[in-house]
């Protein structure tokens, strides 16, 4: 087997970000660099990550995707520096950060769109101005696969006005992701995965391990072909357990 380059995280978490993380280690990736706003849990993904695979070297650094584009590129500065320290190329991100929670239209106040726009978009279009000429460079190697992938929402297609806000940057999001598909494919496989459904250990088809496998699929599509842009995934429960919360949030 070939060795991996560097898988990168930002947006770890108990979910779908360490999730990922793990379901990569396991399938031979050795250098995984996790970041999150919350530093305090940075090291419990971590060592849910090692858990899966013990050989994997996992690194943490903290990212506020929701700052100034300062912040957020002299987060991915210090990722530079771990990555020449280690001496790998850049194969795969993983783009997994969202505000998930309500937002009720026209009292859910500007600057909140504002700040959930700069997680689901603005930052990420950062790390894909970072990121891009560096995958670009990996895919000179025959022994590398590079690829850019990120968490979607089915809300980019079918928003619900007490979430109007995460909708409103699902949307935004998934259509900057096609415009680099469209660029990219087959040099990079740039890809998303719109999830319907809330993500937990019981969901019938949206749990984070089953997340983490889709991802792997879309990197693990050939080499030099045009691979997949979108993987919808949508659990039977999603819709009912949307409406409770509707009524949840409406009172």
């Amino acid at each position: 087997m070939s060795p991996k380059g560097a898988l990168v995280v930002i947006g770890s978490g108990p979910g779908i970000g360490r999730s990922s993380a793990a379901y990569f280690a396991e399938k031979g990736f050795k250098h995984i660099i996790l970041l999150s706003r919350d530093e305090s849990r940075l090291s419990e993904d971590a060592k849910f990550v090692t858990s899966a695979a013990s050989d994997a070297n996992v690194e943490t650094l903290k990212i506020d995707v929701s700052a100034d584009e300062g912040s957020v590129k002299s987060s991915l500065s210090e990722v530079d520096g771990k990555l020449k320290a280690a001496g790998v190329p850049l194969e795969v991100v993983v783009y997994n950060a969202a505000r998930v929670g309500p937002s009720r239209v026209l009292e859910w106040e500007a600057k909140g769109l504002e700040d959930d726009l700069k997680m689901t978009t603005v930052s990420l279009y950062i790390t894909l101005q970072w990121a891009i000429p560096q995958l670009l460079e990996t895919s000179k190697s025959q022994s590398h696969n590079p690829a850019f992938l990120t968490t979607s929402g089915t809300l980019y297609r079918d928003p619900f006005p007490f979430l109007f806000s995460l909708s409103a940057g699902k949307a935004a999001q998934h259509n900057l992701m096609h415009s680099f598909h469209k660029k990219y494919e087959p040099q990079i496989h740039v890809a998303a995965v719109p999830v319907g459904g809330f993500v937990r250990d019981d969901a019938k088809v949206t749990s984070a391990r089953a997340v983490a496998a889709e991802f792997w699929k879309l990197y693990g599509q050939a080499k030099g072909t045009e691979g997949r842009f979108s993987v919808e995934m949508e659990d039977p429960d999603y819709l009912p357990m949307v409406e409770g919360m509707r009524k949840q949030v409406e009172g």
